[in-house]
């Protein structure tokens, strides 16, 4: 139970941070990671494409 609770704890200082972000570098951060969502979506897709 107790290393539960850590990792919770942990989690809600994760969502805190990110809340005290300011739109522009929330925005920002959104934008980082889609780009690298897409980036490893079309790898992933070539690589698929190579493999057949």
């Amino acid at each position: 139970m107790q290393r539960n609770l850590k990792l919770f704890d942990l989690l809600l200082k994760e969502i805190y941070v990110w809340e005290t972000l300011e739109n522009e570098p929330r925005s920002l951060a959104i934008e980082i990671l889609a780009r690298l969502i897409v980036r490893a979506a079309a790898d992933n897709h070539t690589e698929e494409e190579t493999h057949e």
